[in-house]
Parts: C-alpha cells; structure tokens; sequence
C-alpha cells in the first residue's frame, strides 16, 4: 500500500525531476520555484493507495512577465 507520504514524495521528487530536465534549472532552483510555485493536492484514494499530483503555472516560464 502507498501511504499518502510515500505519494508525495513521489510527486515532489517527479516535479523537481520535470523542472530540471525540461526547463534547466539546477535542483536549488527548482527547490525553490516549488516552495512557492508549485500546487500538490490528492487526486486519487483507492483500496488504501494515495494519488498526489503536483501542478506548476506555465506564466512562470514565460519571458518578459513582470510577477
């Protein structure tokens, strides 16, 4: 069974994994983006098993956006 624990750091370590290899930035830099950028939330319970899923705005990779 997947505790919600094991769920989330299963979906932080895929976001920070998604944020490095498709947007290049370094494992403190997508640190930080997720600590104020990135929303997780359960999406899924079923016989005992956790879902988290994470989501990132796509405005914060855009150029020339003044946040």
């Amino acid at each position: 069974m997947l505790s919600i624990d094991d769920a989330m750091r299963d979906a932080f370590r895929k976001m920070r994994k998604f944020l490095m290899g498709t947007k290049g930035l370094t494992e403190d830099e997508a640190h930080s983006l997720m600590s104020v950028g990135v929303d997780f939330g359960i999406m899924q319970v079923a016989d005992g098993n956790w879902g988290v899923h994470a989501i990132v705005k796509k405005r914060f990779f855009l150029v020339g956006l003044d946040l």
